[in-house]
């Protein structure tokens, strides 16, 4: 997903591009994706709605929120202290 939208122009955060940073982190809001290779989300965040745009495949359309590495950060690791 995240090489469609570069190559349609629209600019994502993204970093490794291999679904271990979580820099592409997205949350779909509707319809669904495949992404066996996401090791940066846990199986239960991925049924919650994240997805690593580097490596996921739409299976349906989309509407999702990029954009989402803090959110994802917080859900698996809690919140961090500054």
């Amino acid at each position: 997903m995240l090489a469609a939208a570069e190559a349609a122009g629209v600019a994502l955060p993204s970093s490794c591009c291999s679904g271990v940073c979580t820099t592409c982190a997205a949350r779909i809001q509707e319809g669904s994706v495949h992404q066996p290779d996401a090791m940066g989300v846990k199986a239960d965040l991925q049924e919650q709605g994240f997805a690593l745009l580097c490596v996921a495949y739409p299976r349906s359309d989309l509407k999702l929120v990029a954009g989402q590495e803090v959110a994802l950060y917080e859900a698996q690791f809690g919140q961090y202290q500054k």
